[in-house]
């Protein structure tokens, strides 16, 4: 799970990094943390935001392994989700500003 968030959140920061993302898509990725912020439990998720047929494909999830893995999966996506867009919109507010503070790291 953690490999197919990484590899979302590699792609969203390159997208971020290039081009920035558009009101309308952070103004999405806002209400989507919402929903998600919102919801306490499993049967009250908006099922619509969790890129489950996407996750499948990527991750190569028969319909069998997914329904074999349930609840768990499901909440795992639920937990992985946020979380990675909670560092997209961190990465997104942190353009608008200039860091002074100095890493050695990346001077190398």
């Amino acid at each position: 799970m953690t490999i197919y968030f990484k590899a979302q959140l590699d792609q969203y920061l390159d997208w971020l990094d290039r081009r920035g993302l558009s009101k309308n898509a952070l103004a999405d990725a806002r209400e989507e943390m919402l929903d998600h912020d919102c919801r306490v439990d499993l049967e009250s998720l908006n099922l619509a935001y969790l890129p489950i047929a996407r996750f499948k494909r990527v991750m190569d999830v028969s319909d069998e392994e997914w329904n074999a893995s349930q609840p768990r999966i499901t909440l795992e996506l639920r937990k992985g989700r946020p979380a990675m867009l909670r560092r997209v919109l961190e990465a997104d507010e942190s353009q608008g500003s200039y860091s002074f503070r100095f890493d050695p790291v990346s001077l190398a």
